[in-house]
């Protein structure tokens, strides 16, 4: 009972502080840190819709029709499946749901009763994520003890942050009135918003999934021998979020 206490705790806190941390750091009045603390609570829904996943794909997830698979396709392309698909599809997917159905709750959209800036619908889009990853913490302490925390702090939780920064940043720009250039997709931008939306997000869910199937599988195949990349990966996607926050900062101030 205590240990899953202080699981809890570890899990929350330190969520809470990477927000803040966030918020500090990024322009000010980009976004409301109480709303930011909303989506984390309500991002632990993504959960939920993982379950379902669960529930209405078992045999995708059921364990003799796991081991038949390691079986038939050997270790390799197995965890390649397992990361990639099983994983990083079903999580994704789920956050991306979950922070859509917040939108709808709060009326948010580029033409809803309430709007959120560009940088807060990619931050936003991050808290969601960083709500999955605290309940996901909670799980992983309860089962394995708290001691596990300490180094998911640093690298699980914020490869979550990550893959939400991204995938907010294309739902982002999938919301903001701009022009495109008179290239052949701009143009068909240009006069279909409803397809321009649907072809950036799926580019978000995508490059969360890749990004997160990556880093799975790298541990998988590699274990502590694969923290270098690990890291190698954690960097190159802050530095990506990074580049994609100055962008929508950029669009913005047009």
């Amino acid at each position: 009972m205590m240990d899953a206490l202080v699981a809890i705790l570890l899990s929350i806190i330190p969520g809470a502080l990477y927000a803040f941390i966030i918020w500090i750091t990024v322009p000010y009045k980009s976004f409301s840190l109480r709303q930011a603390y909303s989506h984390i609570l309500l991002g632990m829904l993504s959960i939920t819709f993982v379950n379902l996943a669960h529930s209405f794909f078992a045999p995708l997830y059921d364990e003799s029709i796991t081991i038949a698979m390691k079986s038939k396709l050997g270790d390799v392309l197995f965890l390649h499946r397992l990361s990639f698909f099983q994983v990083g599809i079903t999580e994704e997917v789920s956050k991306w749901l979950a922070f859509i159905f917040i939108c709808s709750i709060r009326n948010v959209s580029d033409d809803g009763v309430e709007k959120d800036s560009p940088m807060a619908t990619m931050i936003y889009c991050a808290m969601v994520s960083l709500g999955f990853a605290i309940l996901e913490n909670v799980h992983y302490g309860a089962t394995y003890g708290s001691g596990v925390l300490f180094s998911r702090l640093f690298s699980a939780v914020l490869l979550h942050i990550e893959v939400g920064l991204m995938m907010g940043y294309w739902i982002a720009l999938s919301r903001i009135n701009i022009s495109y250039t008179k290239s052949i997709i701009g143009v068909i931008f240009n006069k279909n918003k409803r397809l321009k939306k649907i072809i950036l997000t799926f580019i978000g869910i995508s490059t969360a999934v890749f990004v997160h199937g990556l880093y799975d599988f790298n541990l998988f195949v590699t274990g502590q021998d694969g923290l270098p990349l690990m890291y190698t990966i954690l960097g190159l996607g802050a530095f990506i979020s990074y580049i994609g926050a100055n962008h929508l900062i950029a669009l913005t101030k047009k």
